[in-house]
């Protein structure tokens, strides 16, 4: 990662307040595979439902 969690978390919460089960998404991990149309990337949230975006 080019940036550490704590300076991430730093950074974040000098714009937004952080609450506890915030999630702070940090990208793909190094060689991993590019996104190509017909891919799915989905979210899915206990209790309150799942987030699917299709990658045109």
């Amino acid at each position: 990662m080019s940036l550490s969690i704590p300076f991430l978390i730093s950074w974040i919460s000098q714009i937004m307040t952080l609450e506890p089960g915030d999630v702070l998404a940090t990208g793909s991990p190094s060689g991993s595979c590019p996104m190509k149309s017909g891919d799915v990337v989905s979210v899915e949230v206990e209790n309150i439902g799942k987030l699917c975006n299709y990658v045109k």
